[in-house]
């Protein structure tokens, strides 16, 4: 078995250990197990954006709920739900998903072994925008949450019993057509606002949205001229906008109700992220967020390092990556993984 393989099994079969420190003790002991917790879950070494007082207050407030009722501190994980196409593994989950799990295990790791009843880690799916908003085959989401739960399962295998981690979709908890139509009603009112937009602030709102178009997709669109690409991309993301404000009208308690604490990864830094949520990395090493980025190792000699890159980050390294054989997973994208040998400089 070669190193990588070793790394890899490693990361499959033991949950991150955390064993409480005599300060650990002490932080219990005089500020209370909810504040504890609290300062675990915004703790730096995993947050990608300063933490604002009221984040801090309302989570504070929700463990305490959780403690109170002796029930598991419930996260809700929101992302996109899906593979983007720039990836050569695409519709499927890879690498990166992996590397994901692993870190959030780092970082629930020390409430699970201090608080009994434990954590829930529920990936919160919004795929049901991504074919309207970006013109994916509705089949790419479907093979993509397929996959999603079949990692869960063999993931779940080293996590302790006060730790779940499942999946939810936005169409397992409303029906779809009901979201299209509260859609339909708030889009007109939502487009004359955009309309009141300077060229700029459009500009900066619509950065890099050209990317996540799949303009040969569910529909060819690459015979389209710019005039009506750029109608596309205003039309995408006017659409995001309409989906966040309908999504949120039709499940609200499901957000920020009961003892529930969401947060987004690193797409959150935009200005979407109106209540503030916490916004955590996809992993310790990196920036991108985990369905839009790759999976790879960085191989320092001394340590490995589960890296997840962006598309650009990717181009400019693959020419340098050495294809390794790891077979240990039965899953479609997971018999190789490509290693970047030396320190990466992003």
């Amino acid at each position: 078995m070669n190193k990588y393989q070793e790394f890899i099994k490693e990361t499959l079969s033991c949950f991150p250990s955390y064993d409480l420190s005599k300060d650990d003790k002490k932080a219990i002991e005089r500020e209370g197990l909810s504040v504890w917790i609290t300062n675990k879950l915004v703790r730096s070494q995993f947050r990608r954006a300063t933490l604002k007082e009221n984040t801090k207050a309302f989570i504070l407030g929700q463990v305490e709920k959780s403690v109170k009722e002796n029930k598991p501190i419930y996260i809700i994980a929101c992302f996109g739900g899906y593979k983007h196409f720039w990836n050569s593994y695409h519709p499927e989950v890879e690498w990166a998903e992996l590397f994901n799990f692993r870190s959030m295990s780092e970082y629930l790791a020390p409430i699970a072994a201090a608080y009994e009843p434990g954590v829930i880690l529920e990936y919160e799916s919004e795929d049901v925008i991504i074919s309207p908003m970006d013109n994916y085959p509705e089949e790419a989401m479907e093979d993509y949450a397929k996959s999603y739960r079949k990692l869960i399962d063999i993931y779940a295998k080293c996590l302790p019993k006060n730790f779940i981690l499942r999946l939810i979709r936005a169409t397992e908890q409303y029906d779809k057509e009901k979201l299209f139509k509260r859609i339909d009603d708030l889009l007109p009112a939502k487009k004359k606002k955009w309309e009141k937009l300077s060229k700029k602030e459009i500009e900066e709102r619509t950065h890099r949205t050209d990317k996540n178009i799949m303009w040969k997709g569910k529909e060819d669109w690459t015979k389209l001229n710019l005039k009506e690409k750029e109608e596309k991309i205003l039309e995408s993301k006017v659409l995001n906008d309409t989906f966040y404000d309908a999504d949120f009208e039709l499940r609200p308690d499901y957000f920020e109700g009961e003892n529930h604490i969401p947060m987004v990864f690193t797409f959150g830094l935009g200005y979407e992220n109106v209540g503030d949520w916490l916004i955590l990395a996809s992993a310790s090493s990196s920036f991108v967020d985990f369905w839009a980025g790759r999976g790879i190792l960085e191989d320092r000699g001394e340590k490995i390092i589960p890296r997840i890159v962006s598309q650009g980050q990717y181009n400019n390294i693959k020419n340098s990556l050495k294809v390794e054989k790891i077979g240990i997973l039965p899953l479609r994208n997971f018999e190789t993984i490509e290693v970047y040998k030396g320190t990466l400089k992003f």
